[in-house]
């Protein structure tokens, strides 16, 4: 559905695919397009903030709760802060619990099965090997110096593409599902992401993260949570993996 949807301005999908993380009460999957306005700015920019605050304000609200949205703002904050939102109001949502389709819109009205194949150069590494490990060392004397606790190294990597990057995105979602997965069309960028873990998920004044490095379930029985409890203590893999 969301390959058909892939012509329209500024579509969205967030991919609920794979399986799904502990404790997932009715797992969904949302599919957005034709977004009334797009804002950018920076999060650093009190103005910019209220912008955007001002446009959720002014959207309507559904009379019930239904425990999907219905219609807000969808885009993304990039590693400077610097964000692009859009305001939809045109969304399909799957549920995976019921495998039912809710659609607030004209969505469904508007699917076209045809796009291109995405042909794809070889990535090279946009920093020098030399640098990288420069910095895995530098990464170590921190943990070591008690600094930090842990760093997630990465580097970034070009390539030229032509074609549908959709169909990129669907090779990805084949060979890799995950249920934090998304790919976003919005102003004049496309953004490919998969994700096995939830960064964070705000519910009115809750915040809650689900990281999976470093972690041990929860049981309901206190013997088998101590024993959890003390496996991660004790795992070799906590003090080695740096």
């Amino acid at each position: 559905v969301a390959g058909s949807l892939r012509h329209l301005p500024g579509m969205v999908f967030f991919d609920t695919a794979g399986n799904f993380p502990a404790g997932t009460v009715n797992p969904i999957s949302v599919i957005a397009a034709n977004p009334r306005d797009i804002f950018k700015g920076g999060i650093y920019h009190s103005a910019d903030l209220t912008i955007l605050r001002n446009s959720l304000a002014a959207g309507a609200r559904p009379a019930s709760d239904h425990g999907f949205p219905c219609g807000g703002l969808c885009g993304w904050i990039d590693y400077e802060g610097d964000f692009v939102f859009g305001n939809y109001q045109e969304m399909l949502i799957y549920s995976h619990s019921d495998h039912a389709w809710w659609e607030i819109g004209t969505l469904s009205e508007q699917l076209y099965t045809s796009h291109d194949v995405a042909e794809i150069s070889e990535f090279s590494p946009l920093t020098s090997r030399e640098r990288f490990i420069e910095s895995v060392s530098r990464a170590k004397n921190w943990i070591e110096a008690g600094d930090i606790y842990q760093v997630n190294l990465s580097q970034a990597f070009s390539a030229k593409i032509t074609g549908d990057l959709f169909s990129l995105y669907e090779s990805l979602r084949e060979a890799s599902p995950a249920p934090m997965a998304a790919y976003l069309a919005l102003d004049g960028r496309e953004i490919l992401s998969s994700s096995p873990e939830t960064f964070l998920k705000i519910s009115g004044r809750g915040i809650e993260t689900r990281p999976i490095k470093g972690t041990r379930p929860r049981f309901p029985d206190p013997d088998e949570d101590r024993r959890s409890a003390y496996e991660l203590q004790t795992s070799n893999k906590k003090f080695l993996s740096w």
